[in-house]
């Protein structure tokens, strides 16, 4: 049928010039790493020995990094470094974090943001290359991973640790049926495992400064790729007008028998949709419906092969009415989210592969308010912050209604019931392990901490214990408010021995009045490396004096014997 296109098409239509504007390849890369600030001990000796393998220079391949937990931060751009041994030094130099949030959502758009444009050393003539790293992570990157990819020269690899959120990453970076550019290693030990494999990935060449075509090479409906089949001619010879008052109605019939197979369907669905754009050229009245005549083409059911008596296929038609899978949806968020921040993504069933669904807020009439604190994505559905929260002891439930609708305009309606809660105090500088002498002093501090509330609810901190039990540690606190630095310390009488205890667990306890935390710090005794002098005990003296007592008497006998025979004359 494809090389039958200028036939049909002429046919039907009155067809001038068509010149296809071919996309361009080029092997320059800017890759931008999106890596969790957790565990990085794995991470960056992954990354670092993969710059061991990828040549970095200014006119090629070039390097950025971007870290996230709670937020993001640009650690490097793509124009900071020019060589591979700089960018290993640059990555390896990264300080880790102990907080545990996986916001990757927030890592993506610093990227998008802040690394990958013009003003900071993103190239036109380069494609981007976004790969995150990413273990359990807390908020859903799918809405922002499409608006990436919507730019022709964005591509996204996602490297996931551990299986849990397998299906979830790749809805997010899998395009049409393409799982290439995810890959999922079930530790981050194992990590280095895999790093030929990622460097064959995200150094191969893509496509840059993609235009669409009218008449598409590659097309993705509902979830199917079909390469290469719609055959774009380089030009159309037009034949006789037909008379510009002349109007035409033109009827696709499409066959739907249980000989159709799945991707044929799909194939012709894309050959009229192809038709359907060339008539804009030619039909200035057509152009405000155009894309609603695309659309509908392109959203008719892909027949499913469903069994018969007989034991045949046959192909029925799958249209899924849009809806929620329950009622009420329900999630749990910190009070101290910043504006901005990411909520949820909803996700009505039913909802086809690039399907537009219209989400519209709707006010609860129990929580008036509500609808103030959060902003819905009109096509996205993605929920985020947009108001700073009232303390969650003063105020923790929000509710409102969403009302999706479809391309059939299918409605479906469900509650959002959103809880925020007080969050503990956060001791940053703990777990460590520290070692001290036998020596130390009184009112010596050992180790400094600093212990941040995140509600910005007032801290306090105390002792809680130690094991084994001892009296020789305390804990000070210097200032107030959310955020202060506790100090350990030495008590007044310390009694430090390694023969004794050669180790101490100390607990720190942090309240902010609703909510407590634990800090674990481990205290080592060093081992004592010091010569001792024997001092001998009192009677060791006498003993000697006595014990040489009769020796000193036959040396005094002995001379007398002596000075009588040799001078004394009888």
């Amino acid at each position: 049928m494809a090389t039958q296109f200028n036939t049909i098409f002429q046919t039907i239509s009155i067809c001038p010039t068509i010149v296809i504007e071919p996309m361009t390849f080029d092997c320059k890369i800017d890759i931008v790493f999106i890596i969790e600030r957790y565990n990085l001990r794995c991470t960056k000796r992954f990354l670092a020995e993969m710059m061991d393998n990828i040549t970095v220079s200014s006119d090629g391949i070039r390097v950025g990094l971007v870290t996230f937990d709670s937020g993001a931060y640009t650690q490097f751009r793509l124009t900071t470094y020019i060589s591979s041994e700089s960018v290993r030094n640059a990555i390896e130099s990264i300080a880790e974090t102990n907080r545990t949030d996986h916001l990757v959502d927030k890592g993506l758009i610093e990227a998008r943001d802040n690394v990958f444009t013009g003003s900071r050393g993103d190239r036109t003539t380069a494609s981007n290359h976004y790969v995150f790293i990413v273990g359990p992570f807390e908020s859903y990157p799918e809405a922002v991973v499409k608006d990436i990819r919507s730019s022709g020269s964005n591509y996204i690899y996602a490297i996931n640790i551990g299986n849990q959120y397998q299906k979830e990453y790749q809805k997010a970076v899998d395009s049409c049926g393409d799982y290439t550019k995810y890959t999922n290693v079930d530790s981050y030990e194992n990590l280095i495992n895999i790093k030929e494999d990622i460097i064959k990935k995200i150094t191969s060449c893509q496509s840059v400064n993609i235009t669409t075509p009218d008449c598409p090479l590659d097309i993705c409906i509902n979830d199917v790729v079909v390469p290469n089949k719609t055959q774009c001619p380089e030009s159309i010879t037009p034949t006789t007008l037909v008379s510009p008052s002349c109007q035409l109605d033109i009827v696709f019939i499409i066959e739907r028998s249980e000989t159709s197979q799945h991707e044929k369907y799909v194939f012709l669905k894309a050959f009229f949709s192809n038709i359907a754009r060339q008539l804009d050229r030619f039909y200035a009245n057509l152009s405000s419906i155009e894309s609603d005549v695309i659309s509908a083409i392109t959203s008719c059911p892909v027949p499913q092969p469903v069994p018969t008596t007989d034991g045949s296929l046959m192909f029925a038609d799958v249209y899924e009415a849009i809806s929620f899978s329950t009622s009420t949806i329900s999630t749990k968020i910190p009070d101290h989210l910043p504006i901005g921040s990411f909520v949820m993504l909803l996700e009505p069933d039913g909802a086809d592969y690039a399907e537009i669904v219209n989400y519209t807020v709707i006010q609860h009439s129990s929580y008036p308010t509500s609808t103030d604190y959060f902003s819905v994505g009109v096509n996205s559905g993605q929920i985020t912050v947009a108001k700073k929260f009232v303390k969650a002891r003063d105020n923790s439930n929000y509710a409102f209604l969403i009302e999706a609708k479809d391309s059939c305009n299918t409605t479906a309606t469900a509650t959002v019931s959103i809880q925020t809660q007080n969050m503990p105090s956060e001791i940053l500088d703990m777990p460590n392990i520290i070692s001290i002498t036998e020596e130390t002093d009184s009112n010596t501090v050992l180790y400094n901490t600093n212990v941040e509330d995140p509600t910005g609810d007032n801290v306090c901190c105390s002792l809680e214990g130690t094991a084994p039990k001892t009296n020789n540690f305390v804990v000070n606190g210097s200032g107030s408010g959310f955020r202060v630095l506790y100090s350990i310390m030495s008590s007044d009488k310390p009694a430090f021995s390694y023969r004794t205890y050669n180790s101490y667990i100390v607990k720190l306890c942090c309240d902010d009045n609703e909510d407590k935390s634990t800090g674990v710090i481990i205290v080592n005794i060093k081992k004592p490396n010091k010569t001792t002098t024997y001092e001998p005990p009192e009677w060791f003296m006498l003993s000697i004096g006595i014990s040489c007592a009769p020796i000193f008497i036959m040396a005094d006998m002995a001379c007398l014997v002596l000075i009588q025979t040799m001078f004394i004359i009888n």
